[in-house]
């Protein structure tokens, strides 16, 4: 039989599997896009049509609206103009010296440096504009919400530097509040080790930090009362088990006593 028509051999399987996977990518990626805020559209649209350079200089003035938002306490408008910010700046995280990304960066490594100070300053601010809504706010399950995002944003701004001292800082708050809607002791715990490890940080590299401090004692408060309680119930417990057994220890035999 005459297989000029059949397959196309393994270079252009790999060619189809690459062109099927980026449609899903896109595809994906438009879905995404449908559940995004109307202004963070916008601004991912904006940056298709934008050099580097005119993507910082919008992010920074973006960053500086929500700044003055937030001075006039109006945290929604602070939180969306931080987040069209970090929207517009997305990809310039990327290092255009690495030779394995593929497409190559436009951005220059200085432009990166810039995107990645600006990164920081917008996760930490939102995050802080959401911790103190989360303050606000009477209703649990939004209190949880917020402080979940606080948590996914400032991981963000972990992920490009480590040593951010204010996301480590906002990271570890709000990991400390959310132990307190767990159930679980266990997982309470969880979350409380999480949140003294960014504290016990912050408060290493800035020991004058009066609210790391602050927040890291009442987190070590917290732990101490879990022990405590895991204490108690285990000298609860084996008070109990000797009760049924009908003795406190088992009674040792005398084998020199006299018959």
């Amino acid at each position: 039989d005459d297989d000029s028509d059949g397959p196309l051999g393994p270079e252009g399987d790999a060619k189809l599997d690459t062109e099927e996977a980026e449609r899903r990518e896109r595809e994906e990626e438009a879905a995404r896009d449908a559940d995004l805020p109307e202004p963070l559209r916008a601004a991912k649209k904006m940056r298709q049509e934008m050099t580097p350079e005119q993507i910082i200089e919008k992010a920074t003035e973006m960053k500086n609206e929500g700044n003055a938002a937030f001075k006039e306490l109006d945290g929604n408008k602070a939180f969306m103009s931080y987040m069209q910010a970090v929207v517009l700046l997305k990809g310039m995280e990327r290092d255009p010296e690495n030779q394995f990304i593929h497409p190559k960066p436009t951005h220059t490594p200085a432009q990166r440096t810039q995107a990645l100070v600006l990164f920081d300053t917008l996760y930490c601010n939102a995050a802080l504009v959401q911790l103190k809504a989360a303050e606000a706010v009477s209703g649990a399950d939004e209190k949880k919400r917020l402080l979940e995002e606080v948590v996914e944003g400032t991981e963000q701004a972990i992920k490009m530097n480590e040593k951010s001292l204010k996301a480590r800082y906002r990271h570890g708050v709000a990991k400390a509040r959310l132990a307190a809607f767990e159930e679980d002791d266990d997982t309470m715990e969880a979350k409380l080790l999480e949140a003294k490890t960014d504290l016990d940080f912050v408060t290493q590299e800035d020991n004058k930090n009066r609210d790391a401090i602050r927040e890291l004692r009442a987190v070590m408060e917290q732990l101490k009362g879990l022990t405590k309680k895991r204490n108690a119930a285990a000298k609860k417990n084996f008070s109990f088990a000797n009760a049924l057994s009908g003795s406190t220890e088992d009674k040792p035999v005398d084998v020199l006593k006299d018959k």
